[in-house]
């Protein structure tokens, strides 16, 4: 028998509100939900940007000011350096150097520092060496007096940094030659040396191409070679370039570790200019070397390297660290 009950049409309609609010509030839940994993997923994407890009929440400030305190002392050394005479010795140098590098940072540190940030250099220390120069265009013989064209400059427990030779003239020439012909080849080479292994950069002026060439071997393969079209080129061993350009060749002691021996063979047959600074103050009083004034090649006193404590605090990084100020170095 049919339901003819009067609550029978309401319950049913009751049911059926009750389900479409269910359905409602499931929805809602779910979009709730979806915002809420949105709103995780956006903050772990900041984050992770927060944490590659460091200067949103200061990170890149501390960053930003050492390495503009790293390039300015470098230049600053260098400028000294390049400024030093027989009158300066090395406390008058240091002096000088800490003296610019507090003019520059006081300057520079109003700009790069937010507001309630704090930073400060300290403790400027300074590493004595020798500049080694031959400014005057010449063959690249010691100024001993000997009859000896081969010579060592560099002793293998020193350092070198900072080394640029500018060729004038080349009197060796050949004819591509190979690894075994360069050996036996009379064409000025530098030559880096440690324990156990050698590295020569030789220089000569190709018959076939015309130009001079940049050679570098380990004693019985060509490492590398680079031709040169310019008849006064600068070969800068720092920067591993030719004028300028990439060279491989010109990549210094490629194949050797960091203590070696630098010297030149058969330095009467190439004229040019050099320099390159070295971590041996007793260089200066060497009689491989004149004095400012007594003819090329001479020694001059230089500063090698420097050491500053770097201090940075802000409201959310305290950042400590010793930079290290040695440009050129090979």
């Amino acid at each position: 028998m049919a339901d003819v009950s009067p609550f029978s049409r309401y319950e049913q309609d009751r049911d059926q509100s009750d389900r479409g609010q269910l359905l409602v509030l499931t929805g809602l839940m779910l979009a709730v939900t979806l915002v809420i994993l949105a709103v995780l997923l956006n903050s772990v994407i900041y984050a992770e940007n927060l944490g590659t890009r460091g200067s949103d929440i200061g990170g890149g400030d501390p960053v930003k000011t050492e390495k503009s305190l790293t390039v300015a002392a470098e230049d600053l050394m260098i400028e000294i350096n390049q400024n030093s005479d027989s009158q300066d010795n090395h406390n008058a140098l240091a002096d000088d150097l800490e003296v610019e590098i507090i003019e520059w940072y006081e300057q520079a540190n109003q700009y790069v520092v937010h507001d309630g940030d704090y930073s400060e250099i300290q403790n400027l220390e300074t590493t004595n060496g020798v500049q080694i120069r031959q400014t005057s265009p010449g063959t690249f013989e010691s100024a001993d007096g000997e009859a000896d064209p081969s010579w060592e400059v560099v002793r293998e427990e020193d350092n070198a940094r900072n080394y640029v030779v500018k060729v004038t003239d080349v009197h060796q020439t050949a004819n591509n030659p190979d690894a075994s012909e360069l050996d036996t080849l009379s064409a000025f080479h530098i030559a880096a040396e440690s324990d156990s292994n050698v590295w020569n950069a030789h220089i000569y002026h190709d018959e076939d191409t015309g130009n001079n060439v940049l050679a570098a071997e380990d004693g019985s393969d060509i490492i590398a070679k680079c031709d040169i079209d310019e008849s006064n080129p600068t070969i800068n061993f720092s920067a591993s370039t030719v004028s300028g350009e990439s060279c491989e060749a010109a990549v210094f002691a490629s194949n050797l570790d960091s203590s070696y021996s630098i010297s030149y063979e058969n330095s009467d047959q190439i004229e040019g200019e050099y320099e390159l600074t070295v971590d041996n103050p007793a260089l200066e009083n060497s009689e491989k070397f004149n004095g400012p004034g007594g003819g090329d090649p001479y020694a001059v006193s230089g500063i090698y390297s420097a050491d500053i404590e770097f201090r940075y605090e802000g409201s959310q990084i305290e950042y400590e660290s010793v930079i290290r100020v040695a440009p050129g170095k090979l």
